[in-house]
């Protein structure tokens, strides 16, 4: 009898409620300060933080000051507009690698070095 592969689970650090990857979105903090960039394939290293994609979550991140303190460096606009476009974009049914796929990251961010 073969078992089905277990699916990765991560925490939403708004709601604290432990979904599949695939459903949240990545945001990743540098190891030497700056700011924290939208990282949708998972491969850019530094402290990783995931938030839902219900437009609650998001934005609860962005008016809560509580919220704020959580992440050990500052969240600027343009990745709060991302996470805005990522909440009504992509579609939950589809498969991880489609969703990371349609999670477009602006060039200006996408070539930070972290």
């Amino acid at each position: 009898m073969e078992t089905a592969p277990a699916v990765p689970q991560r925490k939403c650090v708004v709601c604290h409620q432990l979904r599949p990857r695939s459903e949240l979105l990545r945001l990743a903090a540098p190891v030497r300060g700056g700011h924290i960039v939208p990282n949708p394939q998972g491969n850019t290293g530094g402290k990783g933080y995931y938030v839902c994609r219900e437009g609650g979550c998001v934005a609860k991140l962005r008016t809560d000051r509580k919220m704020r303190k959580v992440f050990s460096c500052r969240i600027d606009d343009e990745t709060y507009n991302w996470l805005s476009q990522q909440v009504t974009a992509p579609n939950i049914s589809e498969s991880p690698n489609q969703l990371r796929a349609t999670a477009k990251v602006p060039s200006e961010l996408a070539t930070q070095k972290l």
